[in-house]
């Protein structure tokens, strides 16, 4: 019976199983958000529309300033279509007062500057307003929504329209605080020839500013164009002609009502356009989200896929590994059966001796796998470093005593060359080094060579190698990887650079096997 291999997940499936979720969860959240400030703005909005409605109707019969209706009215319905409020979330308001009979445009909201002015001893204030184009172009160049206006004198004329002084503009920091006095912009509006008017200031008079609606408001032409020249009810409907087929009418209201003996009609329109005012903000906060679900996603499926993938390569090895010691084990298992079989039957009784010691030589491989695969899984298990002083070099030349007469016995040659000293685990570093040694002594053919190249912060172990160019194509520290030319050796296990690597990766350090020419070369970077 045989089992599927398990194929290796990609990283593109880590990647999909977190994007497609997460851009779902974010398109629904773009579209609930996208929701949400459309019903936020129908509601308050129109709320607060009605609201102000009101509010501007009371104020101008209650306020009943003296003298300048029309100022008064004026700045009332500027004022509700103030700039500051004017194309939020898109929204546009607008209202005009005309003559309830005659349709005559008393006033509309648009663009203007206003200043109270209480002389002493007046219970209310008076209004003047300031339409002159010279000043309104000056104070639209420096945008109202950012900036505050001074001026200290002002010239009135018998009308009630006035010139400013000196204008002084600053912008405002953050929406709150004072401007940086870097950002003065000072103009002169005092008039030439003052006969016609009339000089305050605020030294003896209190003097308060106010900035109207922005003059390119659309909602205010259109709801002028509807109702201008037309009785009050037949102006209404006709606001309501002009807009029965837009779906972007937050609000529409009328009221008459008589003031200093007249009677207005006051008329009330809200729009908005939240895709036209926002749609570009949308597009780049939903690209910016977009481009974060493609970040995360992507790091989060890189930090799953490492993960995975060390504990697959982990699993791999361990398969790699049982397989590879079953396969080793066989051998010798076969040949001791086989041999004990002769000597249970007695069969060739003259070799007896050998059968003896060809089952304790293959008993001796199998412990030595046996013993190297144990001793691999204490170094992979290792958990406590314990770092001292060591000398490589002369740790090296100590370890190569043991086996000096295996290699004199080869008529093998030895040198040393540099120095090197660290800190180290010495029984890892030796356990590391030992297998080195052992791997040089035993693959070095006859007549060859073992140089060891000591460097501050590296030991080379360079041996002669018959096979090299076999060599470079096998993971040799992969556990029971060897040769072809000692796969019949059992002097070997293949687990010894195995063990060297393990215990170098257990001190951070690097082990590099380099199969060059016809030299073999190992060295550990520390």
């Amino acid at each position: 019976m045989t089992g599927k291999t398990r194929k290796k997940l990609s990283f593109k499936h880590f990647f999909l199983k977190r994007f497609i979720p997460l851009l779902i969860a974010g398109t629904l959240l773009c579209v609930i958000g996208t929701i949400a400030i459309g019903s936020m703005v129908w509601t308050n909005y129109e709320t607060m529309c009605s609201f102000e409605f009101a509010n501007t109707k009371a104020a101008i019969l209650e306020d009943n300033f003296n003298g300048m209706p029309e100022t008064l009215m004026k700045y009332r319905t500027a004022i509700y279509s103030d700039h500051v409020i004017d194309n939020v979330m898109g929204t546009q308001k607008a209202m005009v007062i005309a003559d309830a009979e005659t349709g005559e445009i008393i006033v509309d909201s648009g663009f203007a500057l206003y200043v109270f002015h209480r002389n002493e001893g007046d219970e209310r204030p008076n209004i003047y307003i300031c339409e002159d184009k010279a000043v309104l172009d000056f104070l639209t160049e420096q945008n109202p929504l950012y900036t505050d206006f001074y001026f200290n004198d002002m010239y009135v004329r018998e009308d009630g329209s006035f010139l400013p002084g000196l204008v002084t503009v600053t912008e405002i920091d953050d929406g709150f605080l004072g401007g940086d006095p870097d950002n003065l912009i000072e103009k002169d509006f005092t008039p030439t020839d003052q006969e016609n008017y009339q000089h305050y200031s605020d030294a003896d008079r209190l003097i308060s500013i106010s900035v109207g609606a922005i003059d390119d408001n659309e909602s205010i032409c259109k709801l002028t164009e509807a109702v201008k020249g037309k009785p009050a009810l037949e102006a209404y409907d006709a606001v309501h002609e002009l807009y029965k087929n837009e779906d972007n009418v937050l609000h529409t209201e009328y009221d008459t009502f008589k003031f200093k003996g007249r009677e207005y009609a006051l008329y009330s329109l809200a729009t908005y356009d939240l895709w036209g005012e926002l749609g570009g903000m949308f597009i780049v906060d939903y690209t910016i989200l977009g481009v974060l679900i493609l970040i995360v996603s992507a790091v989060w499926a890189k930090l799953s896929h490492t993960k995975y993938s060390a504990q697959y390569d982990s699993d791999e090895l361990r398969r790699n590994m049982v397989n590879a010691l079953a396969h080793d084990l066989k051998s010798p298992l076969t040949a001791i059966s086989g041999y004990a079989e002769n000597l249970a039957s007695d069969t060739h009784p003259e070799k007896r001796g050998h059968y003896a010691s060809a089952i304790m030589e293959n008993a001796d491989y199998m412990n030595s796998i046996i013993t190297s695969t144990l001793e691999l899984s204490k170094v992979e298990n290792c958990i406590t470093v314990n770092k001292e002083q060591v000398d490589i070099t002369a740790l090296v030349n100590e370890l190569y005593e043991k086996y000096r007469p295996q290699a004199e016995s080869k008529d093998i040659s030895y040198s040393s060359n540099g120095s090197c000293t660290i800190s180290a685990d010495k029984a890892l570093t030796s356990q590391a080094l030992e297998n080195l040694i052992t791997n040089a002594v035993k693959f070095t053919p006859n007549g060859g060579s073992i140089t060891v190249t000591a460097e501050a912060k590296s030991i080379s172990i360079s041996n002669t190698c018959s096979n090299a160019a076999e060599l470079r194509s096998l993971d040799l520290t992969a556990p029971f990887v060897k040769g072809s030319e000692s796969r019949s050796d059992r002097t070997g296990t293949g687990i010894g650079l195995a063990i060297a690597k393990n215990a170098c990766a257990r001190q951070k350090f690097s082990l590099e096997l380099k199969p060059e020419g016809n030299n073999f070369t190992a060295t550990i970077k520390f």
